[in-house]
Protein backbone atom coordinates (compact mmCIF):
# COMPACT_ATOMS: atom_id res chain seq x y z
CA UNK A 1 0.00 0.00 0.00
CA UNK A 2 1.24 3.42 -0.56
CA UNK A 3 2.11 5.54 2.05
CA UNK A 4 1.35 9.25 1.98
CA UNK A 5 3.77 10.25 4.39
CA UNK A 6 7.23 8.33 3.23
CA UNK A 7 10.01 7.97 5.98
CA UNK A 8 12.06 10.77 6.59
CA UNK A 9 14.93 8.26 5.44
CA UNK A 10 13.24 7.80 2.11
CA UNK A 11 12.62 11.40 1.85
CA UNK A 12 16.45 12.04 2.10
CA UNK A 13 17.54 8.92 0.14
CA UNK A 14 15.46 10.72 -2.53
CA UNK A 15 16.60 14.00 -2.50
CA UNK A 16 20.23 13.03 -3.13
CA UNK A 17 19.28 10.45 -6.54
CA UNK A 18 19.82 7.34 -4.02
CA UNK A 19 18.13 5.21 -6.89
CA UNK A 20 19.81 6.95 -9.62
CA UNK A 21 23.20 6.49 -8.04
CA UNK A 22 22.05 2.89 -7.18
CA UNK A 23 20.88 2.03 -10.82
CA UNK A 24 24.24 3.37 -11.88
CA UNK A 25 26.35 1.53 -9.69
CA UNK A 26 24.84 -1.70 -10.37
CA UNK A 27 25.34 -0.75 -14.23
CA UNK A 28 29.32 -0.57 -13.85
CA UNK A 29 29.64 -3.29 -11.39
CA UNK A 30 27.24 -5.54 -13.70
CA UNK A 31 26.84 -3.90 -17.38
CA UNK A 32 23.95 -4.97 -19.33
CA UNK A 33 23.89 -8.06 -21.28
CA UNK A 34 26.70 -9.42 -19.18
CA UNK A 35 24.93 -12.26 -18.10
CA UNK A 36 25.15 -13.46 -22.11
CA UNK A 37 29.19 -13.69 -22.45
CA UNK A 38 30.74 -16.91 -21.74
CA UNK A 39 32.70 -16.94 -18.47
CA UNK A 40 36.85 -16.27 -19.06
CA UNK A 41 38.09 -19.83 -19.96
CA UNK A 42 40.68 -20.02 -17.06
CA UNK A 43 37.83 -19.29 -14.44
CA UNK A 44 36.96 -22.49 -12.46
CA UNK A 45 33.00 -22.99 -12.99
CA UNK A 46 32.96 -23.04 -9.13
CA UNK A 47 34.06 -19.51 -9.35
CA UNK A 48 31.99 -18.33 -12.73
CA UNK A 49 28.70 -19.60 -10.13
CA UNK A 50 29.33 -17.76 -7.58
CA UNK A 51 30.10 -14.67 -9.46
CA UNK A 52 26.95 -15.35 -11.26
CA UNK A 53 24.70 -15.59 -8.18
CA UNK A 54 26.83 -12.64 -6.73
CA UNK A 55 25.80 -10.56 -9.48
CA UNK A 56 22.28 -11.67 -9.79
CA UNK A 57 21.96 -10.98 -6.06
CA UNK A 58 22.81 -7.21 -6.76
CA UNK A 59 20.33 -6.83 -9.34
CA UNK A 60 18.14 -8.54 -7.46
CA UNK A 61 18.53 -5.82 -4.83
CA UNK A 62 19.02 -2.90 -7.10
CA UNK A 63 15.75 -3.00 -8.44
CA UNK A 64 13.99 -3.87 -4.98
CA UNK A 65 15.90 -0.54 -3.38
CA UNK A 66 14.87 1.65 -6.47
CA UNK A 67 11.30 0.03 -6.36
CA UNK A 68 10.65 0.80 -2.95
CA UNK A 69 12.56 4.30 -3.25
CA UNK A 70 10.51 5.41 -6.02
CA UNK A 71 6.65 4.44 -4.54
CA UNK A 72 7.73 5.77 -1.50
CA UNK A 73 7.88 9.68 -1.91
CA UNK A 74 9.79 10.27 -5.05
CA UNK A 75 8.25 12.37 -7.67
CA UNK A 76 6.89 10.83 -10.08
CA UNK A 77 9.33 10.29 -13.40
CA UNK A 78 12.00 11.21 -10.71
CA UNK A 79 14.65 8.32 -11.53
CA UNK A 80 15.10 8.65 -14.84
Amino acid sequence: MHDPHPEPVKTALNTVEAPAAILRLAGVIYPAGAWAKSPAPHIPPEESDESWQLRSGLSSWAWRAIGELKYNGAPHGAIF
